[in-house]
Formats: C-alpha cells, sequence, structure tokens
C-alpha cells in the first residue's frame, strides 16, 4: 500500500454518512444503492462520501486551517450519487461549503420524516 496526501474518509464514516440520508444523494435524491442482479445477495451502489472541503491540498473547498481530523471527519462527508460528487467537484463557486452543508442538513432531515 502506497502513502497519499489525501485525508480520506474511513469505512464507519462512508456507512454513516449513506445512512443518514436514507443512502439517498443530498443533491438529486435518488437511492444510490439496491440490488443486483449478479447474485442473490449482490448489490449495486452508486454512492460516493463526497469532501465538502477536499481532502487534500489544491481540491476543491480546501481549507488549509482544517485539521486532518476535521477533513475526515463526518462533519466534512456528504453522500452523494457519483454524478453529483463530481459535479461538485467541478465549481466551488456554485456548490459553496456553506451550500453543501445546507444540503447536507436538509438530505438528513428528509430522511428523518416519517410518513
Amino acid at each position: 500500500m502506497y502513502k497519499t496526501n489525501r485525508d480520506d474518509f474511513n469505512k464507519d464514516t462512508i456507512l454513516r454518512a449513506a445512512q443518514r440520508t436514507a443512502f439517498r444523494c443530498s443533491f438529486c435524491k435518488v437511492p444510490t444503492i439496491g440490488p443486483s442482479r449478479e447474485a442473490n445477495d449482490a448489490v449495486s451502489n452508486i454512492g460516493v462520501a463526497a469532501h465538502i472541503c477536499a481532502a487534500s491540498p489544491g481540491g476543491k473547498r480546501y481549507d488549509p486551517n482544517m485539521t486532518k481530523q476535521q477533513r475526515k471527519s463526518i462533519e466534512n462527508c456528504i453522500w452523494m450519487c457519483q454524478v453529483h460528487a463530481h459535479l461538485i467537484d467541478t465549481d466551488e463557486i456554485t456548490y459553496s461549503v456553506s451550500m453543501l452543508k445546507e444540503m447536507k442538513a436538509k438530505a438528513e432531515a428528509d430522511a428523518e420524516k416519517v410518513d
């Protein structure tokens, strides 16, 4: 295994971020997980634990004042489908830190609702 300068999320943070949105994209609300027909126990997951502030220098919305732990924390993690995870990293003006935090909070609040 090689070392990188990325402050990536651990498996627990990734799972909890997904669970906190009921496995729905925080942007478009589509389910990001479901059955795969490859096997009776197979699952397809198109979800991504995206960084609100980039994991490494040079990334979108990178904040040099954050600690490694802050960059790797669930507070800096937003659950998205692959399309929207890529989209937010193409335009940091439109997809600002404050906008992504609001989007995350709304997605989590929506997941709490019981019909």
